[in-house]
């Protein structure tokens, strides 16, 4: 077979034009074996992924966890929602409120303010649309212009419907005041399990031991020791047993 014979530029042999590549090649296996695409490079940017190591007193067990103690602010926000989705426990909350007197509902409805008024700041700051000093300003007009609408307009509102306004608000803080407390108790369980890092192989043994024991192994029975006062004579003396006679 004769050889193609290439024609000459100046003197040399052109280079055969490499083939074209469709628009999508650039999206192909060469794009994906970039540097910056690299396994290492790809794991060094992903978050590292906290892991807890808990232990559980039921089972003896040492359970390791992905990510560290439960948001308080999502267990709260998750229990709050709970308890005002619940009739029965809006009703009873509100036959509390009610026996109260009217100067402790006023002091429970402006804490409801307060904290809508401090949620309502930290998403402003957040946002970063006003500086932090006009939004502070901000959300103290908003917390004025909240406690003004909770008591109630003098010249259109009536005194029932600022009592109802009132009553509102105490039962809202009060509901939020028991989703914080559950919450609390949740990550301080969560925190009691928690094993440190400092903790050893041997300690974790003894902790399984300890468990096992607590639910095999019943408590002995107790003594109950009573202990009576020293006897004394007739003339008011501590009595003597070296004579053998009182």
């Amino acid at each position: 077979m004769d050889s193609v014979r290439l024609p000459t530029v100046f003197g040399r042999r052109a280079a055969a034009a490499p083939p074209k590549r469709s628009p999508r090649s650039g999206r192909g296996r060469g794009a994906s074996r970039s540097p910056s695409q690299s396994p290492r490079q790809r794991e060094a940017t992903q978050p590292e992924q906290k892991t807890v190591r808990t232990f559980d007193a039921t089972t003896g067990q040492v359970v390791v966890t992905a990510g560290g103690a439960p948001s308080r602010a999502k267990l709260v926000a998750e229990h709050y929602t709970g308890f005002l989705r619940d009739e029965q426990k809006v009703r009873e909350v509100g036959d509390y409120v009610s026996r109260l007197p009217l100067s402790r509902q006023k002091e429970l409805a402006i804490e409801s303010a307060q904290r809508r008024n401090a949620a309502e700041l930290e998403r402003m700051v957040q946002r970063d649309v006003f500086d932090e000093s006009i939004s502070r300003q901000r959300a103290q007009v908003s917390l004025r212009m909240a406690v003004e609408h909770m008591v109630g307009n003098l010249r259109h509102d009536t005194r029932e419907l600022s009592l109802i306004r009132i009553h509102s608000a105490a039962v809202d803080s009060i509901l939020h005041a028991e989703a914080e407390r559950i919450a609390d108790q949740i990550i301080k369980r969560h925190l009691a399990k928690v094993v440190p890092d400092s903790t050893t192989s041997v300690d974790i043994l003894e902790m399984t031991l300890d468990a096992w024991r607590r639910m095999h192994v019943p408590d002995p029975p107790r003594r109950v020791i009573e202990v009576k006062p020293p006897r004394r004579s007739p003339n008011g003396r501590r009595a003597s047993f070296r004579g053998g006679n009182l």
